[in-house]
């Protein structure tokens, strides 16, 4: 009788240990599948991501279901024996029952209490992420019409986000790009006129985004992988860690370790509110994707004119462009692949509903399209300043299309407005976020400017001089160049001419004369602004070594 006493009351503390540990579990439980749930775009890793999260719940529940029996136990059979030998009455035995049942509640309260108290003092501010792809031309993610798939993680990646089919970059250059980004800036706002290895970096009195986030309380972090935002461009203002060293033939670090080592990052730091840049190099020249990827798209060896092909871009004598433009596609697919794994280790800690992520670019990439082949910088047409750009937030943002006109230096103001950041002091760029909660907005003018290297194909005069200056909107553009017999301006329509071929400037058309009153403003505000009139007058290469010579010829940057 004894022993089936001990049996039932074993029983029973097993059943309420496990009643009580499946009320504490199962919440946790549902949240995490349905964090997992709601990436669709990850179905083909889905059930790996289910069954570690299983295995995880049943081996917390079975603690649990131990722990709380064993305190259901103790006092119920060996208190109580102890109370009724020396007073077995009625009153006492209702007591031990009382007290067991009491202790095991003051005990589950307890623990759901400190679940309650930790859940609101919990940091709920989303973390951020910026992730840029080097020379990424938007016309060559399948995600915007590309005939290739050379972005499956990038266009699973935008049917759960944001995707902006007209976004435009300032300048068809790396460093004056992203200090454009970092800080909502025009280029003459900011100072950076040129990449940093001539001479310009960020003034210090410019406001970037990661100090803005690391005085909100922000842990920072950039993972670099070209030679152009080393530290001497000062664009490593705010971040806690900026990792630039780019080691090996010290020209850039390929996305396989810069993303090894910020998945490791997210690992040691994803309990802390964090700001993560990620910037990939690999589809900037000289194109040489991995093996597996040389050969992922056709291509022929047709012999054509050589001299359209900068040296540093040659394998060789190969002269088709077929050949180029295949390797250029095969460094995409690559970097694709690995910010795979960026978003796999955020679903693995159960970071993606709570994490604003931002795809971009800095610039594109002439291919075979004009005269210049296979490199950027020195003209302002759309494949070169045309870029991708997704906002993942699914907190606030559903996923849709938008097809207006936003500027690079509008994604600043947009994610401060959506962390609720008041920080409007003296940016060019404005938040697009009321756009995207259906109010309308006016009709954004997205202005750029060329660099001032003189090219073998024109004819415009050498240095600042010489920078080409455009303005453009969703269905109109205008190019404005100096040349040694004047000012030429190019001006397109861009829904009946969107590969800008035909220029009808002069035709008299409202919207040109539009344009052409708003970009001499521009230029007036640029070359008259004090970065402008200082610019860089001693010679860059000075504070050059030969390490940095070399490595900059290597990627066509210096001849």
């Amino acid at each position: 009788m004894q022993i089936k006493k001990k049996i039932n009351g074993i029983f029973l503390a097993i059943v309420f240990g496990f009643s009580c540990s499946l009320i504490l579990n199962l919440k946790a439980l549902l949240g995490v599948l349905e964090t997992i749930s709601a990436n669709r775009y990850f179905q083909y890793r889905m059930f790996g991501l289910i069954a570690e999260t299983f295995l995880l719940f049943c081996s917390t529940f079975l603690i649990h279901t131990v722990i709380i029996s064993f305190l259901f136990y103790l006092p119920l059979y060996f208190i109580k024996p102890m109370l009724q030998n020396r007073f077995n009455t009625p009153v006492v035995r209702l007591f031990s029952r009382l007290t067991s049942l009491m202790i095991v509640s003051i005990l589950f309260l307890a623990v759901s209490s400190a679940g309650i108290i930790e859940q609101k003092s919990r940091d709920n501010r989303p973390n951020v992420i910026l992730i840029a792809v080097d020379t990424l031309r938007a016309d060559h993610l399948r995600s915007y019409g590309y005939s290739r798939e050379t972005s499956p993680e990038i266009d699973r990646f935008s049917r759960q986000s944001v995707t902006f089919t007209d976004c435009i970059s300032h300048f068809p250059a790396t460093t004056p790009s992203f200090a454009s980004i970092l800080t909502a800036k025009f280029p003459y706002h900011h100072g950076v006129l040129d990449n940093n290895y001539k001479g310009y970096k960020l003034d210090k009195s410019h406001m970037t985004v990661s100090e803005i986030l690391k005085n909100s309380g922000y842990r920072t972090a950039a993972f670099i992988g070209g030679w152009t935002l080393k530290i001497n461009s000062n664009l490593n203002q705010g971040f806690d860690e900026y990792f630039d060293y780019l080691g090996g033939d010290g020209i850039s670090k390929k996305g396989k370790t810069l993303v090894e080592e910020s998945v490791a990052w997210i690992e040691q730091n994803h309990e802390e509110k964090f700001f993560l840049f990620l910037h990939l190099f690999d589809p900037h020249g000289k194109y040489t994707p991995p093996p597996r990827y040389h050969l992922t798209y056709d291509a022929t060896d047709a012999a054509t004119d050589l001299d359209k092909i900068p040296e540093h871009q040659r394998h060789g004598k190969i002269s088709d462009p077929s050949f180029y433009i295949s390797r250029y596609d095969g460094e995409i697919t690559y970097a694709d692949y690995y910010l795979g794994r960026v978003f796999t280790k955020l679903l693995e800690h159960g970071l993606m509903n709570n994490t604003i992520i931002i795809f971009t670019a800095d610039h594109g990439e002439e291919m075979a399209d004009r005269n210049q082949w296979f490199n950027h910088g020195c003209y302002l047409y759309d494949e070169q300043i045309r870029v991708p750009l997704m906002i993942y937030y699914p907190d606030k943002l559903p996923p849709r299309v938008y097809p207006d006109t936003v500027r690079l230096i509008d994604v600043v103001p947009t994610l401060l407005d959506l962390l609720n950041i008041d920080f409007t002091s003296d940016l060019d760029g404005s938040s697009v976020l009321p756009g995207l909660l259906g109010n309308s907005l006016l009709e954004r003018l997205a202005f750029f400017e060329s660099g001032n290297e003189k090219n073998l194909w024109d004819q415009r005069m050498p240095g600042l001089e010489g920078k080409q200056y455009g303005v453009r909107t969703r269905d109109w553009k205008l190019i404005r160049t100096v040349t040694h017999s004047g000012i030429d301006y190019e001006f397109f329509n861009l829904k009946q001419n969107p590969d800008e071929r035909i220029n009808i400037y002069g035709q008299g058309i409202g919207d040109e004369v539009f344009l052409k009153e708003k970009l001499e403003e521009f230029v007036s505000l640029s070359q008259n602004s004090p970065y402008y009139l200082q610019k860089v007058k001693k010679n860059y290469k000075d504070d050059l070594t030969e390490e940095d010579m070399a490595v900059l010829r290597a990627i066509g940057y210096i001849r």
